[in-house]
């Protein structure tokens, strides 16, 4: 792999639709015995296929009537036992003896790490990853894995919820506060959100109170390992009380700005802020 950082102009455009038009089998978002659950893999895949990002959102926010429109039989007739197997999960979640409110709407508890991205895994020689921490700072600076390491480090245990529906309670994660590498390059008072930057051209937007709380890391240990690559690693953003898509993977940079743009999945239609719990999925909710 080249030394020149990937995040830099790159376009993840033709890596969406090439993802698109993988099998439903390849998405891995969905555990294989639930019907229910690879019918919202099946009618997602194949929307984004055929009609673009626009017609998806409008499947999640109209639900089964939209997978009658669009599928075939056999399809929605999966599809219609999606919803049947959400109300038992929830249920199944409290029994287990969680808090229910743990669970946002709309999501399902897995004890999987689902995978879901666009692209390919990337791949590090050694001494090659490197952070930038850049825009409305005083003193932007770059670090490698070994300095990140180095630096005050915090360990804390949380909830991750997906936009594709899934959670994952009591994840343990590693990893330097933003807030402390910002204060470190000196931001600038009127820097009001951030852009985070990753292999591909990837990015995500993020309100700079949200990317500065104490839970907001900078990532580099999952369950007290090295994050694997299909995970984010070696270094992820992991911002929890947002949708996952938030927490980038593959980190590469985070840059201070004085205004809000959105990121790449913001620019295709989904939420500015994505707060799970009022399903901020797509523009307009």
């Amino acid at each position: 792999m080249s030394s020149t950082p990937k995040w830099g102009p790159h376009s993840v455009s033709q890596r969406l639709v090439a993802a698109s038009r993988e099998t439903c089998s390849q998405c891995c978002c969905l555990p294989a015995p639930a019907i229910g659950e690879w019918a919202f893999a099946i009618v997602t895949v194949k929307v984004i296929a055929t009609t673009g990002l626009r017609v998806t959102n409008e499947v999640h926010r109209h639900g089964q009537a939209m997978y009658l429109a669009k599928m075939n039989n056999y399809e929605v007739a999966v599809a219609h036992c999606a919803v049947g197997f959400f109300e038992r999960n929830r249920a199944e979640t409290e029994a287990k003896g969680y808090d229910a409110k743990r669970l946002p709407p709309g999501q399902y508890l897995t004890e999987r790490f689902p995978v879901l991205h666009v692209g390919d895994v990337p791949t590090y020689a050694a001494g090659e990853w490197t952070l930038t921490i850049t825009g409305a700072v005083a003193a932007p600076f770059t670090i490698g894995l070994d300095e990140l390491r180095a630096l005050p480090s915090v360990d804390f245990t949380t909830d991750i919820h997906c936009v594709t529906k899934w959670s994952k309670f009591d994840t343990v994660w590693r990893g330097v506060r933003v807030r402390e590498l910002f204060e470190r390059a000196g931001v600038r008072s009127d820097a009001t959100h951030v852009m985070a930057h990753a292999e591909y051209g990837y990015t995500a937007n993020l309100p700079m109170a949200d990317a500065t709380r104490d839970e907001s890391i900078v990532a580099y240990s999952y369950d007290g390992a090295e994050i694997e690559p299909i995970h984010g690693g070696p270094v992820r953003l992991v911002i929890p009380h947002l949708y996952f898509w938030k927490s980038a993977k593959w980190l590469r940079a985070l840059e201070a700005t004085t205004a809000d743009a959105p990121g790449f999945w913001e620019q295709n239609g989904y939420h500015m802020y994505g707060d799970p719990f009022l399903e901020q999925r797509f523009w307009g909710d």
